[in-house]
């Protein structure tokens, strides 16, 4: 049975004091989206993703440069436990409406899974076991699993394209709305923040 340790990549941490800007470096250095926050013992607290930076400092007009990790990280971190089996993953994700969550094993971070991740490996699976079927090489019990990992993978899917297209919507509204003020300064017509 696969595990959510099966899934995981090394997570990329930031202390929570440091800056957005050092976020926002941090996250192109290592080539990922997001960072779990975690304070100076090194406990998580939370996570900051690419989308948290567009929302919460840019489209909000707050300065990259004073405003820390800790004010913009979605909180409370959404966890599993390394041994949990992937249905609760999955379970855990679609349930708080997440795209990434931490893996814990004994009170520790030891990795974080994205949904992209999921998807990415069930494919490879399901494609070998398909091929196996195919030729008829597979038990009973094959067929089985077969089946359940094809059932895995849809509602995968579909929480992928439920949460894509929520994210789309978002980050379309605070791209249109950080363009509209932006050249409502340019003109010289400086609107109030809106709060987001």
């Amino acid at each position: 049975m696969q595990r959510a340790q099966d899934y995981q990549n090394p997570a990329q941490t930031i202390y929570s004091e440091e800056s957005a800007l050092e976020v926002a470096k941090r996250m192109r250095h290592e080539e990922v989206g997001s960072l779990i926050v975690v304070d100076g013992d090194d406990n998580p607290l939370g996570i900051v993703t690419d989308r948290d930076l567009l929302r919460r400092v840019i489209a909000a007009g707050r300065p990259y440069e004073t405003t820390t990790a800790a004010e913009v990280m979605s909180q409370p971190l959404v966890t599993v436990d390394a041994d949990d089996p992937l249905d609760k993953l999955v379970q855990a994700m679609a349930s708080h409406g997440v795209r990434r969550i931490a893996v814990m094993q004994h009170h520790e971070l030891t990795g974080v899974v994205s949904l992209d991740d999921v998807l990415l490996l069930l494919s490879g699976e399901i494609s070998s076991l398909a091929g196996a079927t195919r030729r008829g090489m597979l038990s009973a019990k094959g067929r089985r699993v077969a089946h359940h990992v094809e059932d895995i993978a849809g509602e995968l899917k579909e929480q992928a394209e439920r949460l894509g297209r929520e994210a789309k919507t978002r980050l379309g509204e605070a791209v249109g709305s950080t363009l509209k003020k932006l050249r409502s300064r340019r003109s010289g017509n400086a609107e109030p923040p809106d709060g987001d």
